[in-house]
This record gives structure tokens, sequence and C-alpha cells, in this order.
């Protein structure tokens, strides 16, 4: 007997994407993988907080549906129904001589590479027992294999020169958003008894 889908819209994009294995009209970019890590004094400070959760659900829902529901990085479909699902990463333009980010766009990544790109999370949610070894080498071994397969180096480009904590910014709509924290023992602090989610 045929069960019956709870979600309509769920049951029409499985349907469209069935029995595919990479994206139909959008060739995936490893190269996302290899996105800087945001800088400490900018962490929590990104257009998701800022601009709310009316917007962060819009622009990721268009993320995903630009991405035909596959993964930017690697092409692979999230199936909600199985619980795969595809998570949103902010892209950013990061100088760390002038200490100012730009968002680029937001792209529909899976689990794997999106903690990838997020490897010092990664080292927390094994440190936390959140993931096992094996998982949190399985994510590791995912990205490189994809950077590898694509010609691409295994790490980003370390920056020759970064610019001092308070002079950090997140720039959106002509707006400049500084760093919540005074200093790095400041942002440890806030960040022991945190809850570590993207």
């Amino acid at each position: 007997m045929k069960s019956e889908c709870r979600n309509p819209r769920l049951e029409e994009i499985r349907k469209k994407f069935k029995g595919k294995t990479s994206m139909s009209k959008v060739k995936p970019d490893p190269s996302i993988l290899l996105h800087p890590n945001i800088p400490k004094p900018l962490h929590t400070v990104n257009p998701r907080s800022i601009l709310g959760k009316e917007w962060w659900d819009k622009t990721r829902s268009k993320a995903y549906k630009e991405q035909s529901y596959h993964c930017h990085a690697c092409g692979h479909l999230g199936d909600r129904q199985k619980g795969d699902f595809l998570e949103a990463h902010e892209h950013y333009d990061v100088n760390y001589a002038t200490g100012r980010i730009v968002l680029v766009k937001v792209v529909a990544l899976c689990k794997k590479c999106h903690l990838h790109i997020h490897s010092g999370l990664c080292e927390i949610l094994l440190e936390k027992g959140d993931i096992t070894q094996r998982e949190h080498d399985e994510i590791i071994q995912h990205g490189f294999n994809l950077l590898l397969k694509n010609g691409l180096p295994t790490l980003p480009e370390c920056p020759l020169v970064i610019c001092a904590w308070d002079e950090w910014y997140l720039e959106l709509n002509g707006k400049k958003y500084y760093s919540p924290f005074k200093n790095y023992e400041d942002w440890d602090r806030h960040w022991e008894e945190a809850d570590y989610g993207l």
C-alpha cells in the first residue's frame, strides 16, 4: 500500500529529482570547501542574526532551489524524508588586511561539506562527543577527496597580513557591524558554554 505524503511540496521535489545523483542545471563547485574561516572577532556577527529569521528562511530556501536541492560543493541530493537535510552556508569575501568581510551569497551544502568548511566546529563536536571519530574522519576525508579530485589545494590560502581584533567588521547594506567581543579572552568565555549550531 502506498503511504500518504505529509508534505505535498516535498513529494513534488522528490519526484522531480528522483534517480538523479548530481545537479541537473548547476555544476558542483568544490572550491567552496576552501572558504576562509570567519575570524574569531566576527563569530556571532552575520546577516541571519542582523536581518532576522524571516530573511534567513527566505534566503536559504532560495539557495536550495537555485541549486536544484543539491549540495553546491559535491552535488549530493538532499532528501528531507530520510533526514538528509541540506544546510545553508554564508559565503563571504574576507579581507584579512583590512578586516572587512562582505556576504557574497548563500549556498546549499550537505552536512559533510558544511562541516568540512567549519573544521573548527567539527573538532569541537568530536571533543563534545556529538560526532564519533569515524564521522569526523569521514567529513574531513570527504572534503579532501573532492578537492584532490578537482585539482584543488586541500587547505585554504594563509593570509600574509591579519588586521587587529577591533578592526574586523561585517559590511552589510552599507553599514558596518563590529565584534561583540573585546578580545580573545572575552570570545573564549562566551563560547565555553555556547551551543555550537551552524
